[in-house]
């Protein structure tokens, strides 16, 4: 069973946004899999990693859309895209000092399962309120005619 399951409730609707979620979601349950089942620090640590480099994939495609909309919490949104990034930083750090114990499990499930969720469901879906203003706007003033 997952620690976090994708379902329709964390879909924004935003580009490919929602299909990046969904592989972050799957890639945290894999982490977070491998951490319970005690896999070594090799397994974790390669996780932790992707995830780095994932999450500055992905942050990098909404930050632009947020940029081309002109959204007015860009700043405070993206603070908490880099306080993840330095949680995902110090994860790798402690996974390898430590491996994969039980209370850093506990840590990690506590602090990215629960930011990742509390993201979605909060930062990005006003982000998707604004944008879906923004897009239906734009449309209705190209159907009068306007430019």
């Amino acid at each position: 069973m997952p620690f976090i399951e994708w379902n329709s409730s964390f879909a924004i609707g935003v580009g490919n946004v929602d299909a990046q979620h969904q592989e972050l979601f799957r890639r945290v349950n894999e982490l977070m899999l491998g951490m319970s089942e005690g896999r070594g620090r090799e397994t974790a640590g390669g996780l932790v990693r992707f995830l780095e480099e994932y999450v500055q994939f992905h942050f990098g495609d909404e930050q632009a859309e947020m940029t081309r909309v002109r959204y007015p919490a860009f700043e405070a949104h993206v603070k908490e895209h880099q306080a993840f990034i330095a949680d995902l930083a110090e994860l790798r750090r402690a996974l390898g000092e430590e491996g994969a114990t039980a209370s850093l499990t506990v840590a990690v499930n506590n602090r990215v399962c629960k930011w990742l969720v509390e993201h979605v469901l909060r930062a990005d879906r006003s982000f998707s309120a604004f944008y879906k203003r923004q897009r239906a706007a734009q449309e209705t003033l190209v159907a009068s005619g306007g430019s």
